[in-house]
């Protein structure tokens, strides 16, 4: 139930949970202070959409076979407040959510992957003053980060493929408290084969062992 039937990624029930579990490390193991109950469901709204679209895997497969998946679109009850180098002004976590209104999410298109319908944006938090993250992530995060980012002050996400960057470059420009692997583990195994786009994702300059 962590995933959709037609689709590898994670659901944005478990965005918020994974967010969660992500923040008590922080405070574990970080030093951090993060109010847990941020992530209590019970402080959401979950407004479900029934067989509304279809996966990744679902459109290989194809509709017939698969049928439709449900999509839940997750939002806050309390008041969130952001800003971005993206966008001008603040936003509401609301604001962060691409398709919410049921109008949208019955209107797109349904073989649209809908794990991109919540923005991953560098974000800072208005109402949290401490913790800068830089959070190395894969598709996957789209319905992580913003809920993690409810958290902390300021949190950068990076997807690698999309980057020429260097990940020691990136770390030490940054200033940063913590910085986060997030990563699906197929994605992470995939730096031992040459021939994969992502072979390089994770070179921290640490030159190849001698036979």
């Amino acid at each position: 139930n962590m995933f959709y039937r037609t689709d590898h990624h994670w659901t944005t029930s478990t965005g918020l949970w994974a967010a969660g579990k992500i923040a008590g490390a922080l405070n574990r193991y970080s030093g951090y202070d993060i109010d847990l109950s941020l992530y209590d469901p019970e402080k959401y709204t979950f407004e479900t959409y029934k067989e509304c679209w279809v996966g990744e895997q679902g459109t290989k497969l194809s509709e017939a076979f698969t049928g439709r998946d449900d999509y839940t679109v997750v939002t806050p009850d309390f008041p969130t407040s952001f800003r971005s180098s993206e966008f001008e002004g603040e936003r509401s976590f609301d604001g962060l959510v691409l398709y919410r209104t049921p109008e949208e999410i019955m209107s797109a298109d349904a073989y649209i992957s809908h794990h991109y319908f919540y923005y991953l944006l560098p974000l800072i938090n208005n109402n949290v003053d401490h913790g800068k993250v830089l959070m190395l992530c894969d598709s996957y995060a789209h319905v992580c980060e913003p809920f993690l980012a409810l958290g902390v002050s300021e949190i950068v996400p990076k997807v690698l493929r999309y980057t020429d960057t260097k990940v020691p470059e990136m770390i030490e420009s940054g200033d940063y408290d913590t910085v986060l692997i997030c990563y699906a583990q197929f994605m992470i195994g995939a730096h031992d084969d040459e021939d994969s786009s992502n072979y390089e994702m994770f070179n921290f300059g640490i030159p190849a062992a001698t036979p």
